[in-house]
Protein backbone atom coordinates (compact mmCIF):
# COMPACT_ATOMS: atom_id res chain seq x y z
CA UNK A 1 0.00 0.00 0.00
CA UNK A 2 1.14 3.31 -0.86
CA UNK A 3 1.92 5.52 2.19
CA UNK A 4 -0.95 7.88 2.47
CA UNK A 5 -0.45 11.69 2.03
CA UNK A 6 -0.31 14.06 4.89
CA UNK A 7 -3.51 15.39 3.61
CA UNK A 8 -5.35 11.74 3.73
CA UNK A 9 -3.06 10.52 6.67
CA UNK A 10 -5.06 14.10 8.57
CA UNK A 11 -8.11 13.08 7.47
CA UNK A 12 -8.13 9.54 8.80
CA UNK A 13 -6.64 10.28 12.11
CA UNK A 14 -9.38 12.95 12.52
CA UNK A 15 -12.15 10.46 11.91
CA UNK A 16 -10.14 7.56 13.98
CA UNK A 17 -10.04 5.30 11.48
CA UNK A 18 -6.45 3.56 11.94
CA UNK A 19 -4.25 3.06 8.71
CA UNK A 20 -3.27 -0.55 10.22
CA UNK A 21 -7.07 -0.86 9.31
CA UNK A 22 -6.02 0.20 5.51
CA UNK A 23 -3.07 -2.17 5.25
CA UNK A 24 -4.86 -5.69 6.65
CA UNK A 25 -7.42 -4.93 4.11
CA UNK A 26 -4.76 -4.05 1.42
CA UNK A 27 -6.83 -0.98 0.15
CA UNK A 28 -5.17 1.06 -2.91
CA UNK A 29 -4.67 4.70 -2.24
CA UNK A 30 -6.70 6.87 -5.03
CA UNK A 31 -5.74 9.79 -6.63
CA UNK A 32 -8.64 12.24 -6.96
CA UNK A 33 -9.05 13.13 -10.72
CA UNK A 34 -7.82 16.29 -12.18
CA UNK A 35 -9.89 16.98 -15.43
CA UNK A 36 -13.57 15.70 -15.39
CA UNK A 37 -16.48 16.37 -17.89
CA UNK A 38 -19.98 15.86 -17.67
CA UNK A 39 -21.18 11.81 -18.31
CA UNK A 40 -24.17 12.38 -17.95
CA UNK A 41 -27.98 14.54 -16.01
CA UNK A 42 -30.04 12.74 -13.81
CA UNK A 43 -33.78 12.97 -14.41
CA UNK A 44 -33.57 15.07 -11.20
CA UNK A 45 -31.08 17.22 -12.97
CA UNK A 46 -28.13 16.40 -10.77
CA UNK A 47 -24.69 16.37 -12.88
CA UNK A 48 -22.79 13.66 -13.09
CA UNK A 49 -18.98 14.01 -13.99
CA UNK A 50 -16.19 11.53 -15.03
CA UNK A 51 -12.77 11.82 -16.92
CA UNK A 52 -12.84 12.54 -20.27
CA UNK A 53 -11.91 8.77 -21.11
CA UNK A 54 -14.26 7.27 -18.68
CA UNK A 55 -17.19 9.61 -19.32
CA UNK A 56 -16.83 8.50 -23.28
CA UNK A 57 -16.57 4.96 -22.76
CA UNK A 58 -19.78 5.29 -20.18
CA UNK A 59 -21.90 6.66 -23.05
CA UNK A 60 -20.69 4.39 -25.50
CA UNK A 61 -21.66 1.70 -23.06
CA UNK A 62 -25.01 3.74 -22.17
CA UNK A 63 -25.99 3.63 -25.95
CA UNK A 64 -25.11 0.16 -26.48
CA UNK A 65 -27.19 -1.21 -23.80
CA UNK A 66 -30.05 1.01 -25.15
CA UNK A 67 -29.82 -0.46 -28.27
CA UNK A 68 -30.34 -3.80 -26.89
CA UNK A 69 -33.19 -2.54 -24.60
CA UNK A 70 -31.36 -2.20 -21.73
CA UNK A 71 -31.40 1.33 -19.62
CA UNK A 72 -28.46 1.99 -17.58
CA UNK A 73 -28.30 4.87 -15.57
CA UNK A 74 -25.84 6.97 -13.37
CA UNK A 75 -26.62 7.37 -9.77
CA UNK A 76 -23.16 8.29 -8.72
CA UNK A 77 -19.71 9.30 -10.50
CA UNK A 78 -16.46 11.61 -8.89
CA UNK A 79 -17.22 12.05 -5.49
CA UNK A 80 -14.23 13.82 -4.01
CA UNK A 81 -12.10 13.43 -0.38
CA UNK A 82 -14.15 15.85 1.29
CA UNK A 83 -18.03 14.88 -0.24
CA UNK A 84 -16.28 11.23 1.29
CA UNK A 85 -15.70 12.75 4.35
CA UNK A 86 -19.42 14.50 4.60
CA UNK A 87 -20.64 10.66 3.75
CA UNK A 88 -18.95 8.98 6.87
CA UNK A 89 -19.66 11.91 9.28
CA UNK A 90 -23.50 11.63 8.21
CA UNK A 91 -23.13 7.83 8.83
CA UNK A 92 -21.59 8.00 12.49
CA UNK A 93 -24.34 10.86 13.24
CA UNK A 94 -26.88 8.46 12.67
CA UNK A 95 -25.22 5.73 15.10
CA UNK A 96 -24.10 3.98 12.60
CA UNK A 97 -20.39 1.66 13.69
CA UNK A 98 -17.63 2.67 12.10
CA UNK A 99 -17.00 -0.85 10.90
CA UNK A 100 -20.20 -1.38 9.62
CA UNK A 101 -19.78 1.45 7.61
CA UNK A 102 -16.28 0.73 6.34
CA UNK A 103 -17.71 -2.29 4.93
CA UNK A 104 -19.98 -0.53 2.57
CA UNK A 105 -18.25 2.81 2.23
CA UNK A 106 -14.30 3.60 1.42
CA UNK A 107 -12.07 5.86 4.24
CA UNK A 108 -11.29 8.80 2.56
CA UNK A 109 -8.63 8.89 0.11
CA UNK A 110 -9.76 4.98 -0.88
CA UNK A 111 -12.81 5.49 -2.93
CA UNK A 112 -12.21 4.83 -6.33
CA UNK A 113 -15.24 7.40 -6.83
CA UNK A 114 -11.78 9.79 -6.43
CA UNK A 115 -10.62 8.66 -9.63
CA UNK A 116 -13.48 9.96 -11.74
CA UNK A 117 -13.29 6.51 -13.30
CA UNK A 118 -16.07 4.90 -11.25
CA UNK A 119 -19.42 4.52 -11.38
CA UNK A 120 -22.26 3.23 -9.77
CA UNK A 121 -25.46 2.28 -12.07
CA UNK A 122 -28.98 2.30 -11.34
CA UNK A 123 -31.86 0.53 -14.08
CA UNK A 124 -35.79 1.25 -14.74
CA UNK A 125 -37.71 -0.73 -11.51
CA UNK A 126 -34.52 -1.24 -9.25
CA UNK A 127 -33.92 -0.22 -5.80
CA UNK A 128 -30.38 2.16 -6.11
CA UNK A 129 -27.56 0.60 -4.27
CA UNK A 130 -29.11 -2.65 -3.39
CA UNK A 131 -28.13 -6.23 -4.33
CA UNK A 132 -31.08 -6.70 -5.94
CA UNK A 133 -29.75 -4.60 -9.16
CA UNK A 134 -28.07 -8.64 -9.48
CA UNK A 135 -30.98 -9.82 -10.79
CA UNK A 136 -31.65 -7.12 -13.46
CA UNK A 137 -31.49 -7.70 -17.26
CA UNK A 138 -29.26 -4.66 -16.98
CA UNK A 139 -26.29 -5.98 -14.49
CA UNK A 140 -26.50 -9.52 -16.86
CA UNK A 141 -25.96 -7.32 -20.16
CA UNK A 142 -23.02 -5.20 -17.80
CA UNK A 143 -21.80 -8.90 -17.45
CA UNK A 144 -21.68 -9.82 -20.68
CA UNK A 145 -20.40 -6.34 -22.27
CA UNK A 146 -18.67 -4.06 -20.08
CA UNK A 147 -15.51 -5.15 -20.60
CA UNK A 148 -15.93 -4.34 -24.24
CA UNK A 149 -15.93 -0.80 -22.77
CA UNK A 150 -13.37 -0.85 -20.67
CA UNK A 151 -15.83 -1.13 -17.27
CA UNK A 152 -14.87 -4.13 -14.57
CA UNK A 153 -16.57 -4.85 -11.57
CA UNK A 154 -15.04 -3.79 -8.94
CA UNK A 155 -16.25 -5.04 -5.70
CA UNK A 156 -17.75 -8.96 -6.49
CA UNK A 157 -18.97 -11.21 -3.48
CA UNK A 158 -16.27 -12.10 -1.63
CA UNK A 159 -13.66 -9.43 -2.48
CA UNK A 160 -10.82 -9.14 -0.84
CA UNK A 161 -10.99 -5.64 0.73
CA UNK A 162 -13.61 -5.91 2.86
CA UNK A 163 -16.44 -4.38 1.01
CA UNK A 164 -19.92 -6.08 0.74
CA UNK A 165 -21.13 -7.16 -2.62
CA UNK A 166 -21.66 -4.20 -5.16
CA UNK A 167 -22.78 -5.36 -8.41
CA UNK A 168 -23.61 -1.69 -9.40
CA UNK A 169 -20.23 -0.50 -8.91
CA UNK A 170 -18.02 -0.60 -11.76
CA UNK A 171 -14.56 1.19 -12.92
CA UNK A 172 -13.10 1.94 -16.05
CA UNK A 173 -9.94 0.29 -16.72
CA UNK A 174 -9.21 0.02 -20.17
CA UNK A 175 -6.24 -2.67 -21.26
CA UNK A 176 -4.14 -0.11 -23.16
CA UNK A 177 -3.77 1.64 -19.67
CA UNK A 178 -2.22 -1.52 -18.28
CA UNK A 179 1.30 -1.02 -16.33
CA UNK A 180 3.96 -3.83 -15.74
CA UNK A 181 6.27 -3.23 -13.39
CA UNK A 182 8.79 -5.22 -11.11
CA UNK A 183 7.00 -5.74 -7.65
CA UNK A 184 8.86 -4.05 -5.12
CA UNK A 185 8.48 -5.34 -1.04
CA UNK A 186 5.79 -3.09 -0.42
CA UNK A 187 3.39 -4.53 -3.15
CA UNK A 188 3.47 -8.20 -2.03
CA UNK A 189 0.69 -7.92 0.58
CA UNK A 190 -1.26 -7.11 -2.20
CA UNK A 191 0.42 -9.67 -4.76
CA UNK A 192 -0.56 -12.45 -1.94
CA UNK A 193 -4.14 -11.19 -1.55
CA UNK A 194 -4.39 -11.24 -5.37
CA UNK A 195 -3.21 -15.15 -5.65
CA UNK A 196 -5.27 -15.84 -2.72
CA UNK A 197 -8.13 -14.58 -4.53
CA UNK A 198 -7.44 -16.15 -8.27
CA UNK A 199 -6.60 -19.23 -6.36
CA UNK A 200 -9.90 -19.79 -4.27
CA UNK A 201 -12.09 -18.78 -6.99
CA UNK A 202 -10.57 -20.25 -10.57
CA UNK A 203 -7.91 -23.16 -8.89
CA UNK A 204 -8.84 -24.75 -5.41
CA UNK A 205 -11.56 -26.86 -6.91
CA UNK A 206 -8.75 -29.28 -8.18
CA UNK A 207 -6.70 -29.39 -5.18
CA UNK A 208 -7.23 -31.32 -2.30
CA UNK A 209 -8.01 -29.58 0.90
CA UNK A 210 -4.59 -29.88 2.26
CA UNK A 211 -2.43 -29.05 -0.76
CA UNK A 212 -4.83 -25.72 -0.85
CA UNK A 213 -3.44 -25.26 2.71
CA UNK A 214 -0.17 -25.95 1.84
CA UNK A 215 -0.02 -23.28 -1.28
CA UNK A 216 -1.87 -20.23 0.89
CA UNK A 217 1.00 -20.73 3.30
CA UNK A 218 3.70 -21.02 0.69
CA UNK A 219 1.70 -17.47 -0.98
CA UNK A 220 2.03 -15.47 1.85
CA UNK A 221 3.27 -12.08 1.80
CA UNK A 222 6.77 -13.27 3.44
CA UNK A 223 6.57 -16.72 0.74
CA UNK A 224 6.29 -14.31 -2.20
CA UNK A 225 9.15 -11.84 -1.71
CA UNK A 226 11.38 -14.85 -1.36
CA UNK A 227 10.18 -17.18 -3.72
CA UNK A 228 10.44 -14.24 -6.69
CA UNK A 229 14.35 -14.92 -6.91
CA UNK A 230 14.88 -14.31 -10.94
CA UNK A 231 11.73 -12.40 -11.86
CA UNK A 232 8.36 -10.77 -9.83
CA UNK A 233 6.61 -8.87 -11.87
CA UNK A 234 3.35 -7.16 -11.40
CA UNK A 235 0.05 -5.86 -13.75
CA UNK A 236 -1.15 -2.54 -12.26
CA UNK A 237 -4.80 -0.62 -12.65
CA UNK A 238 -4.45 2.67 -11.19
CA UNK A 239 -1.93 1.61 -8.80
CA UNK A 240 -3.96 -1.17 -7.89
CA UNK A 241 -2.38 -4.73 -8.73
CA UNK A 242 -4.62 -7.08 -11.05
CA UNK A 243 -2.04 -9.71 -12.17
CA UNK A 244 1.32 -11.57 -10.29
CA UNK A 245 4.16 -13.62 -12.22
CA UNK A 246 6.65 -14.84 -10.13
CA UNK A 247 10.26 -16.72 -11.62
CA UNK A 248 12.28 -18.42 -8.63
CA UNK A 249 14.64 -19.56 -11.64
CA UNK A 250 14.74 -17.87 -15.09
CA UNK A 251 13.85 -21.33 -16.11
CA UNK A 252 10.86 -21.90 -14.06
CA UNK A 253 7.76 -20.41 -14.56
CA UNK A 254 5.79 -20.68 -10.73
CA UNK A 255 2.93 -18.51 -10.56
CA UNK A 256 0.96 -16.84 -13.02
CA UNK A 257 -2.34 -15.39 -11.50
CA UNK A 258 -4.73 -12.78 -12.42
CA UNK A 259 -7.84 -11.11 -10.37
CA UNK A 260 -10.72 -13.01 -11.57
CA UNK A 261 -12.44 -9.40 -12.46
CA UNK A 262 -9.83 -8.84 -15.23
CA UNK A 263 -9.52 -12.36 -16.53
CA UNK A 264 -9.75 -12.75 -20.62
CA UNK A 265 -8.38 -9.40 -21.25
CA UNK A 266 -4.65 -10.28 -21.77
CA UNK A 267 -3.42 -9.55 -18.79
CA UNK A 268 -1.78 -12.73 -18.16
CA UNK A 269 -0.49 -12.72 -21.65
CA UNK A 270 0.95 -8.89 -21.08
CA UNK A 271 2.54 -10.68 -18.14
CA UNK A 272 4.11 -13.55 -19.61
CA UNK A 273 5.33 -11.74 -22.69
CA UNK A 274 7.32 -9.11 -20.37
CA UNK A 275 8.93 -12.21 -18.39
CA UNK A 276 10.10 -13.67 -21.57
CA UNK A 277 11.70 -10.44 -22.80
CA UNK A 278 13.62 -10.68 -19.56
CA UNK A 279 14.63 -13.69 -19.42
CA UNK A 280 15.97 -13.59 -22.86
CA UNK A 281 17.67 -10.56 -22.35
CA UNK A 282 18.82 -11.50 -19.24
CA UNK A 283 19.64 -14.48 -19.20
CA UNK A 284 20.41 -15.86 -22.68
CA UNK A 285 21.38 -18.98 -21.77
CA UNK A 286 18.56 -20.29 -20.70
CA UNK A 287 16.45 -21.96 -23.57
CA UNK A 288 13.41 -23.34 -21.76
CA UNK A 289 11.06 -22.09 -19.38
CA UNK A 290 8.90 -24.39 -17.46
CA UNK A 291 5.92 -24.52 -15.33
CA UNK A 292 3.52 -26.92 -13.75
CA UNK A 293 -0.11 -26.01 -14.42
CA UNK A 294 -3.62 -27.05 -12.67
CA UNK A 295 -6.66 -28.38 -14.72
CA UNK A 296 -7.85 -24.78 -15.31
CA UNK A 297 -4.56 -23.30 -16.57
CA UNK A 298 -3.12 -25.65 -19.24
CA UNK A 299 -5.58 -24.00 -22.31
CA UNK A 300 -4.08 -20.32 -21.22
CA UNK A 301 -0.92 -21.78 -21.17
CA UNK A 302 -1.34 -23.33 -24.50
CA UNK A 303 -2.79 -19.95 -25.57
CA UNK A 304 0.71 -18.26 -25.09
CA UNK A 305 3.01 -21.17 -26.27
CA UNK A 306 3.57 -23.67 -23.64
CA UNK A 307 3.33 -27.27 -24.45
CA UNK A 308 2.19 -29.89 -22.03
CA UNK A 309 5.84 -32.34 -21.59
CA UNK A 310 3.56 -34.60 -19.63
CA UNK A 311 0.31 -36.60 -19.39
CA UNK A 312 -1.76 -34.79 -16.05
CA UNK A 313 -0.82 -36.53 -12.63
CA UNK A 314 -1.37 -35.85 -9.03
CA UNK A 315 1.51 -34.17 -7.22
CA UNK A 316 0.84 -33.98 -3.91
CA UNK A 317 -2.70 -33.55 -3.86
CA UNK A 318 -3.31 -31.47 -7.47
CA UNK A 319 -4.19 -32.38 -10.84
CA UNK A 320 -0.83 -31.22 -12.54
CA UNK A 321 0.23 -30.89 -16.32
CA UNK A 322 4.29 -30.30 -16.87
CA UNK A 323 4.19 -27.56 -19.56
CA UNK A 324 7.37 -26.58 -21.53
CA UNK A 325 7.83 -23.41 -23.36
CA UNK A 326 10.86 -23.11 -26.40
CA UNK A 327 12.55 -19.60 -26.03
CA UNK A 328 13.15 -18.46 -30.40
CA UNK A 329 15.76 -16.03 -29.83
CA UNK A 330 14.43 -12.56 -31.84
CA UNK A 331 16.43 -11.05 -34.11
Amino acid sequence: MKESPERVRAILAALDIPEELLRERALPLQTEAKELVLAEIGDDGREYRLTPAAAAAWRGMKAAAAAEGIVISLISAFRSIERQVEILREKLAQGASLEAILAASAPPGYSEHHTGRAVDITTDGAPPLEIEFEQTAAFAWLTTNAARFGFVLSFPAENPYGYQYEPWHWRYSPIHELLIRAVTPGDMRAASALVHRSFNTLAAADWEPKARAVFLQESSPERLENASAAHAAGAFFGGEIVGFLSMPAPSVLSMLFVDPRHVRRGIGRALWEAARTHVESVFPEVKTVEANSTPYAVPFYRSIGFMPTSPEFVREGCRVTRMAYRLTRRK
